[in-house]
């Protein structure tokens, strides 16, 4: 680095000026600038007004400036406040019109059901008492037409009668008739309990007769059968003992092929047995095998994560060193300039 003082200005050699070192050098070498410069030409008491007024000024204008905006900024969030309040005011109203036309609506549809249900209730029981009207007509006439075959006085003569003077006289027809009808089957059920009381009485010796012939049918029968089972017994015993004399002849050709079908079945046994150890043992062997090869892949594995981790350790202490050693140097380029700056501006001091 040169100072020339003739142009008043400083030369730097071949310095990389985007260092921070180099950018706290600059800034150590400037204030010591200033200051001889200060010493030297000391600043000036005498200023003019205007030279005062016009950083006041200046400062006055800004901050007016930041009041317009601030207030612009104000008003217009009041403003957007104020749309947003309306928009949410015609929101809710509009929310309540519809739940206020939801409400009306529904009050309607259950209005218009519940006349429905009514008038079908209504229609129904109209229905109803039609039904029962015509039930009590057809019965009463039916009651008359009765009357009138026995030679009885009809029960309504030509006067107009309502629905419950119909339903009392229908009602009133048939309980007589049912009670007449359980008169009839009480006496009918009498005579038939006499009927058959007198019918067993009659078959009593007759069903003991025939129960007696047939105790001793049964038991001719059951001699008959007693006898056939005897005989077919003596029969299969016969032809059992037949079959066997006859079987008797292929008793040894029988036993030559028994130890023959056992002999072949034992080889056979044999093999497959010495087979299935041999398969046994290829499959122990292979799985010895592959817990040797787990178990040295597990070594090497180990062995080259610890050679990795110490080579790590390696290059982070030299790159820890080499961090210090290059700090250090710094340090002290740093305390040389420091001392050259020293030196020059003790220099162009004096």
């Amino acid at each position: 680095m040169k100072v020339d003082h003739m142009k008043g200005v400083v030369i730097f050699n071949n310095l990389n000026l985007e260092s921070d070192g180099m950018r706290d050098h600059l800034m150590i070498f400037a204030e010591f600038l200033s200051k001889a410069r200060a010493m030297i030409i000391p600043p000036s008491k005498k200023a003019s007004k205007l030279g005062d007024l016009l950083p006041s000024l200046g400062e006055v204008v800004e901050k007016e400036h930041k009041k317009l905006l601030a207030r612009k900024s104000i008003i217009e969030k009041r403003k957007e406040e104020q749309e947003r309040q309306l928009l949410e005011m015609e929101r809710e109203e509009e929310s309540k019109r519809l739940k206020l036309q939801k409400i009306t609506e529904e009050a309607e549809q259950k209005r218009l059901a519940v006349e429905y249900e009514q008038r079908k209730n209504q229609r129904i029981m109209r229905e109803i008492e039609e039904r029962e009207l015509e039930e009590a007509q057809a019965l009463l006439q039916e009651a008359e037409k009765r009357s009138k075959k026995k030679g009885k006085k009809p029960l309504i003569e030509g006067e107009k009668v309502t629905k419950q003077t119909l339903m009392e006289l229908a009602l009133s027809e048939q309980l007589r008739e049912r009670q007449e009808m359980e008169k009839k089957l009480q006496k009918l059920a009498k005579t038939m309990d006499y009927l058959e009381r007198a019918k067993r009485e009659e078959a009593a010796p007759l069903i003991e007769a025939a129960f007696q012939r047939r105790l001793v049918e049964e038991k001719v029968l059951h001699e008959r059968e007693q006898q056939q089972e005897v005989e077919l017994s003596r029969q299969r015993h016969d032809g059992d003992l037949r079959e066997k004399n006859r079987l008797a002849r292929m008793l040894d050709h029988k036993t030559q092929f028994q130890e023959r079908v056992m002999s072949h079945r034992q080889a056979e046994y044999n093999r497959l047995r010495a087979e299935r150890e041999e398969r046994i043992n290829q499959i122990l062997q292979q799985r010895r095998q592959e817990r040797e090869y787990k178990r040295k892949m597990l070594f090497f594995l180990r062995t080259e994560e610890e050679r990795l981790r110490k080579l790590q350790e390696e290059e982070e202490a030299r790159k820890r060193e080499e961090a210090e050693r290059k700090r250090k140097e710094e340090a002290e380029r740093r305390q040389s300039w420091m001392r050259l700056l020293k030196s020059r501006d003790r220099g162009s001091v004096s």
